[in-house]
C-alpha cells in the first residue's frame, strides 16, 4: 500500500512539482506517442492514467474527480478507442509526415 503524499501544485514550486511522484510516475509509465493530436493521458491512455493513479494514490481536489478512473473508467475506453479513430484519421489526413 503506497502513502497517500499530499503534495500540491498550487502551493510548491514548478520545480518541486515536477517531481512530485505522481509526475514522475507519469512520465515512466506514458508510452511514446504515436498521434500528437491524442496527447492527453487521461483521455486517451486512460489505462496508462488509471496504473499511475493506483500507484501514487494522489488525492482528487475536484468532488468526483475519481469517478473517471471507477465508475466511469469503462466509458473512458470507449470514449479513448473512439477518439482514436477519429485522430488517427486527421492525422493521416493532414500530418502525414507525423508517421513513424
Amino acid at each position: 500500500m503506497f502513502t497517500r503524499i499530499k503534495n500540491n501544485i498550487r502551493t510548491s514550486s514548478l520545480k518541486d512539482a515536477i517531481n512530485f511522484p505522481l509526475f514522475r510516475s507519469i512520465r515512466d509509465e506514458l508510452p511514446p506517442y504515436k498521434n500528437l493530436l491524442r496527447p492527453c493521458i487521461v483521455i486517451d491512455k486512460p489505462e496508462t492514467s488509471r496504473k499511475v493513479i493506483e500507484q501514487c494514490t494522489p488525492y482528487f481536489t475536484h468532488e468526483g474527480a475519481e469517478l473517471i478512473y471507477t465508475e466511469l473508467a469503462d466509458r473512458m475506453n470507449e470514449y479513448a478507442r473512439e477518439f482514436g479513430v477519429v485522430a488517427d484519421a486527421l492525422q493521416e489526413k493532414y500530418f502525414p509526415q507525423w508517421k513513424e
